[in-house]
């Protein structure tokens, strides 16, 4: 597998999974979140001697896999992976910037950036410094609501959902359209 640019457009529907850079860059998993580690390793910025070090240490494959995702994972980094009917996304903590990774994610997984996913298929996160596991969807994720009780969007990705809502919802089917008419007329006249 030879290594990819990291990219914010390049939609692939054979990626199994992304590595998000603390930047919002995209880098696609093939098969392996290893595998596409050590081919794009100076974008995680680990050498392959390092890690051919680290499994001399451990002398066990899957003790140094996990060893060097949590690392990317402290590093800000965030790991996307499909498990059959659900999302499964690990980060290091909830805050606000992991916060606005997470949405771009969603947004970009549903508007055919990285791929054009069903808006209500299931996502689990674990944020392993915290030791806390969110159970969402990707509709929920695109309206903001996941952050609720533990963080909050930064104000530009807030206020890019308050003023899209509407498209949000018709576009991605998450509410029937006479629910969403009756919403917009009731934020226009005050009553429903």
């Amino acid at each position: 597998m030879k290594g990819q640019e990291p990219s914010n457009t390049n939609a692939n529907p054979v990626f199994i999974g992304y590595w998000i850079n603390p930047e919002g860059k995209y880098i696609g998993i093939e098969h392996d979140p290893f595998k596409t580690i050590w081919a794009n390793s100076e974008e995680f910025a680990l050498s392959k001697q390092a890690m051919e070090e680290l499994y001399q240490k451990y002398l066990d494959e899957s003790s140094v896999i996990q060893e060097i995702i949590n690392y990317q994972l402290e590093r800000g980094w965030v790991y996307t992976i499909f498990k059959k009917k659900y999302w499964m996304v690990y980060a290091n903590t909830f805050n606000r910037k992991t916060a606005d990774r997470l949405w771009e994610w969603a947004y970009n997984s549903l508007s055919g950036i990285l791929s054009e996913r069903d808006p209500f298929e299931r996502v689990k996160i674990y944020f392993s410094a915290d030791q806390v596991t969110l159970k969402t969807d990707l509709a929920e994720m695109l309206l903001g609501g996941f952050v609720e009780g533990f963080t909050s969007l930064s104000a530009k990705i807030q206020h890019l959902i308050d003023n899209h809502i509407y498209y949000f919802l018709e576009e991605y089917k998450i509410m029937p359209n006479g629910f969403i008419n009756n919403l917009k007329k009731y934020n226009k006249e005050g009553v429903l």
